[in-house]
């Protein structure tokens, strides 16, 4: 099955590939130099590990999902950068987690091809409250979506990081939610058990933030959350409780409750 490309246009606030506001340029790294410099921006501003590794130079954009360097430019200085591309450990961990499962390769190939990771964004610390974050951040999402991605993911690790994300129409799982992901066929049956990824807190903060580019029927990706909290004796008798998460055109995301028999 076909399915359409992600349309930036149905995103609120979501500006053109090439952000120009205010003097200020967002844009792919276009050189070396470039490259080296928003590397330099990135390792020194996030604290946190960064779990993907950073293209070293300008990446050949054929129009899929890459990792890619982004840069934020004012008066040709360097105020801000980004590293965003296919979700590569999503994928991995489902292959570790699911093993053989009959679908589990289809799956993960799924999700290298329509989920992007945004894996930091950083901002020089001169041009801070400038707004500049919810820029690279609209800027991002906007790239995913010309990129063939369904679903965009990042993590939040501050509260600064979590306020971003929600202003710029993300959805924030608390640190006691797993991430919850499945790859349908085209009659909407589920190629493998839902599989669900829970952040590990014992480092510090790391909540799952996520944005659907498409409608549920235009992807085969299923997105939502599981809340693995029952008391004594409150064990459905249909299985585990997972909430599908979908996000109308006006920004606002809604929930189903599907009952799973078992999760990864």
């Amino acid at each position: 099955r076909q399915y359409p490309q992600s349309s930036p246009t149905s995103l609120p606030g979501i500006v053109a590939l090439m952000t120009m506001n205010n003097q200020l340029t967002v844009r792919p790294v276009a050189t070396d130099i470039e490259a080296q410099e928003t590397r330099r921006l990135l390792t020194e501003q996030i604290h946190a590990r960064i779990e993907a590794p950073m293209p070293t130079g300008p990446v050949h954009d054929d129009g899929t999902l890459r990792p890619t360097l982004i840069g934020a430019w004012r008066d040709n200085r360097l105020t801000g950068a980004a590293l965003i591309g296919p979700a590569i450990q999503a994928a991995r961990q489902m292959l570790a987690g699911q093993g053989t499962a009959p679908g589990t390769y289809q799956a993960a190939q799924t999700i290298m091809r329509h989920v992007a990771m945004s894996e930091a964004i950083a901002v020089h610390p001169d041009h801070r409250h400038e707004g500049i974050g919810l820029e690279i951040k609209r800027f991002c999402d906007t790239w995913a979506a010309r990129h063939q991605a369904h679903l965009v993911l990042s993590l939040a690790t501050t509260p600064a990081a979590r306020a971003l994300n929600e202003k710029a129409g993300h959805k924030t799982l608390e640190a006691t939610v797993a991430l919850v992901m499945q790859v349908v066929d085209q009659h909407q049956r589920p190629l493998h058990p839902a599989w669900a990824i829970l952040r590990d807190q014992s480092q510090g903060l790391s909540l799952w933030t996520l944005l659907p580019l498409v409608q549920p029927q235009d992807t085969p990706l299923r997105v939502g959350q599981y809340r693995n909290e029952p008391g004594p004796g409150t064990r459905h008798p249909q299985g585990e409780p997972i909430e599908w998460i979908s996000r109308r055109t006006d920004g606002t995301y809604t929930m189903r409750t599907e009952y799973m028999p078992r999760i990864r």
